[in-house]
């Protein structure tokens, strides 16, 4: 602390740095010392701060304690229903919200959330988007969209763990696969190919999707429309097959499991694809399509059992690096599940983990560009993973809602402070 101002001392460049500390109020959110102390959030000693670092959110003294002196007053959270009521501070210190109540209710049932809107009961409602189609015509309900930080992809383990179920027979005898089946980069181009995009995003996402190159989404520094694309393209699907493993792959076949989240139409479909274009090319392909709850897929994929999963990422903030490392570094949270044979990889082949670094520790955003438009080539060059779609959020809602504000990374609506309703 120096006079008035907090110092941060980075031990190397960041340059997401300070819009990480704005986002949302809450990867820096300041807590009133004085309620914090009495809460036993802190025991006013710097030196005992990791004592309360990272801790379960059930075990922190804040869980279920109010905090705050924003615009709005937590008036009840029933946690039955799922339903938060809030009212508004009438002792706030800003501009007063225009709302008097807030209702934020976790209704499951699309069915249920589509008649509550219909009939006035709900202002505005989450929808899948396979259901679009259902608001289309309605009086007095608007479907408004924007480009959501978030994608979509099917990722690949290039070393999946022995013992496995999904491997079968474990072997290249068209009764399963080797555990390394993925670390081919001809039978991973070959899956690249065998995704038609265009049928993807504008049928089955009902235009609510974006074709990207990489992981790097459409509106933050890296992405660029001069990026190679994977296309759909069943002749080189065959060709890429013909050359994984040396032929043998072609020869013997293969026995494969896709996995997808249950209820995750979007991830069932893509997968549905690739079943059914892949084994038109070989009859000795076969493909089986599972599904499993979330939970377990999470535990499944850490332990590096799955030979490729769905799996998607909504930004934590609007930086490249968020994405990038996630994704292709041998650290990051998902590169680091690939397998030993990815991650050595990623440390090896032309330094793709150093280029990482490199682009994070760059400050300038033209050079950042380039370096991120650099490490892409590389990821699409060698398939790197399957990116999906980028997401496009329908947010449907009554008419009668005024002023409602799209943010790209928080779900939902972005501010209660401003949105008003009038008929």
């Amino acid at each position: 602390v120096e006079g008035d101002k907090v110092v941060f001392h980075l031990a190397r460049p960041y340059p997401p740095f300070l819009s990480i500390l704005a986002s949302n109020s809450s990867w820096s959110a300041i807590l009133c010392k004085k309620t914090g102390i009495e809460l036993g959030c802190w025991d006013g000693k710097a030196e005992g701060w990791w004592k309360f670092h990272n801790i379960k959110k059930e075990e922190s003294p804040l869980y279920e304690k109010e905090n705050g002196s924003g615009p709005f007053i937590l008036s009840s959270w029933d946690r039955a229903e799922q339903k938060v009521t809030l009212v508004r501070n009438e002792q706030y210190w800003g501009t007063k919200p225009k709302l008097e109540k807030v209702i934020i209710w976790g209704v499951d049932e699309w069915s249920t959330r589509r008649a509550m809107l219909e009939a006035g009961d709900a202002d505005q409602i989450y929808i899948p988007q396979q259901y679009i189609d259902q608001l289309s015509g309605l009086s007095g309900i608007d479907v408004k969209k924007s480009p959501r930080l978030f994608v979509d992809t099917f990722q690949f383990n290039w070393n999946i763990t022995k013992g496995s179920k999904f491997l079968g027979s474990g072997q290249m005898d068209g009764n399963g696969i080797p555990p390394e089946f993925f670390s081919d980069v001809h039978l991973r181009k070959a899956f690249a190919s065998c995704i038609d995009y265009e049928t993807f995003t504008n049928q089955i996402m009902k235009g609510f999707g974006i074709q990207i190159p990489t992981v790097v989404p459409v509106g933050i520094l890296g992405y660029s429309e001069n990026l190679p694309k994977y296309q759909f393209n069943l002749d080189t699907a065959k060709e890429e097959f013909q050359k994984a493993f040396d032929g043998k792959l072609w020869e013997n076949g293969f026995k494969l499991t896709i996995i997808y989240n249950t209820g995750n139409e979007r991830r069932q479909t893509a997968a549905e694809m690739l079943k059914e274009n892949i084994e038109s090319l070989n009859p000795k392909f076969k493909i089986d399509v599972q599904s499993q709850q979330w939970p377990t897929i999470l535990d499944l994929y850490k332990q590096g059992q799955l030979p490729m999963f769905g799996i998607g990422w909504q930004a934590d903030f609007a930086d490249p690096h968020n994405f990038i490392f996630t994704y292709y570094h041998s650290n990051g949270a998902y590169g680091s599940t690939y397998g030993d044979l990815y991650v050595k990889f990623a440390q090896e082949n032309e330094n793709l983990d150093k280029k990482i670094d490199q682009a994070i520790a760059e400050t300038d955003p033209t050079k950042r560009q380039a370096l991120y438009e650099d490490i892409q080539k590389f990821v699409v060059d060698n398939a790197i993973g399957l990116p999906l779609a980028q997401v496009i959020e329908p947010e449907p809602m009554r008419t009668w809602v005024k002023d409602w504000q799209f943010h790209p990374i928080r779900p939902g609506t972005a501010n209660y402070n401003e949105i008003y309703k009038q008929e």
